[in-house]
């Protein structure tokens, strides 16, 4: 179910041409994930 709002709610945005909000809540997020990501794939890598 939350899929397909998430789906209908893009394409709505899309054909509405909005523009996207900025926060800096998700900027901090995406920031943190570019760090911790590439290390928990390494972390979770059976060791040899």
């Amino acid at each position: 179910m939350l899929a397909a709002y998430v789906t209908f709610e893009g394409i709505r945005s899309l054909v509405d041409g909005e523009e996207p909000d900025t926060s800096g809540v998700a900027l901090v997020l995406l920031a943190a994930s570019i760090v911790v990501m590439p290390l928990l794939a390494r972390a979770k890598r059976p060791r040899r």
